[in-house]
């Protein structure tokens, strides 16, 4: 009788627990939606207000003589102050430099970065020289250097960026993926490539959580287009089968190593670099299916009892090749599975569990 009883009450009381956990579970995933709608809306908001507060702005590039300098800074012409933290050029009094800058909404003189280190000259020069640049907005991909207290910097040049400065949802470290919202100095010679030397102003930023993107095509001359009215590519970013269109919707992975102003990689299959060699060869082998093995094989798709495209594609690194596979099943194939061992016996295999005896 009293195991009846207390069944009955470890029925209840587990399913009242159920119902906890479950009243639980949906409050949280409510509030996680919330979150990120939140998150999605304060993005939007800063970006209307980015694109808003930035369309009609100059740039210029100009001459102009260090006459002064600190420990971490340097007067120009006497009065305009440089931060010189981040720069990378030595800098001495009376040395002639090109700099980039803009003013500011009151009209202020600020200086983004030091371009060129001309040398010596004499300040009585009359030869100070201008030009003139449009400023767009314009996404661009890095990674976190370091922080030093509000002060972010990015890897592979100067930029740099104060947190009370820009919009953001989280506080970078080193490491981090950022997606940067800039003003940038438009160049209508090189509209497409564009690196970190041309930012002015970082104003948001968010993690970067994934490196394939996706966007709409807003505008496309035949050579040269934009993505979401803020990324700009040529045809060379795109496979050579695909045409854009404007309106069409687009994933997109090269555009990240346009925005880091890094080259880009050739993308294709193991017959597109049939006599060609890289330097770093990255191979993916697609399947993670069992029951697509046969017809791959029927068919003489994927990798699998296939030795020439095995051959082509494990001789085309000049340096270093990477494999992306599900070892279990790409070692099915006998001369897979020595290449696998291989990387296994040399200690150069990372990833799931699999079996140190050769099959």
């Amino acid at each position: 009788m009293w195991s009846y009883i207390t069944s009955i009450f470890g029925y209840f009381f587990k399913l009242q627990e159920d119902e906890g956990r479950e009243k639980l579970l949906i409050e949280e995933l409510i509030d996680l939606k919330l979150e990120l709608e939140r998150e999605e809306f304060h993005n939007q908001n800063i970006e209307n207000k980015v694109q808003e507060s930035s369309q009609q702005s100059e740039c210029f590039q100009r001459t102009g003589f260090v006459t002064h300098c600190g420990e971490s800074y340097i007067l120009i012409d006497g009065s305009f102050y440089f931060d010189t933290s981040a720069c990378s050029f030595n800098l001495n009094v009376n040395d002639k430099i090109l700099y980039l800058g803009y003013n500011n909404s009151n009209e202020e003189l600020v200086i983004v970065r030091i371009l060129q280190n001309e040398g010596i000259g004499w300040e009585n020069e009359d030869d100070s020289e201008e030009q003139r640049f449009d400023v767009i907005n314009h996404i661009i991909v890095g990674i976190v250097d370091c922080r030093e207290d509000r002060n972010v910097f990015i890897q592979g040049g100067d930029l740099k960026f104060n947190l009370d400065d820009v919009q953001g949802t989280f506080i970078p470290i080193a490491g981090d993926w950022l997606e940067m919202q800039c003003s940038i100095q438009k160049n209508d010679e090189k509209l497409t490539d564009i690196n970190m030397t041309q930012v002015l102003q970082v104003t948001h930023f968010r993690p970067l959580r994934t490196k394939i993107k996706s966007g709409t095509v807003t505008e496309w001359s035949g050579k040269v287009g934009i993505i979401d009215n803020q990324i700009y590519f040529d045809s060379s970013t795109f496979i050579e089968t695909f045409i854009p269109q404007v309106g069409a919707k687009i994933k997109y992975l090269r555009l990240i190593f346009n925005a880091m102003g890094l080259p880009q990689p050739k993308i294709g299959t193991v017959e597109e670099f049939q006599g060609q060699e890289r330097p770093i060869i990255l191979i993916t082998t697609v399947r993670s299916t069992e029951s697509l093995i046969q017809q791959d094989i029927k068919y003489t798709l994927g990798f699998v009892n296939s030795p020439k495209r095995l051959n082509v594609a494990i001789t085309r690194a000049q340096i270093s090749m990477i494999l992306f596979c599900n070892p279990h099943l790409l070692s099915t194939d006998s001369l897979w599975n020595e290449v696998i061992m291989n990387a296994v016996n040399n200690n150069r295999y990372m990833g799931c569990y699999f079996p140190i005896e050769e099959k």
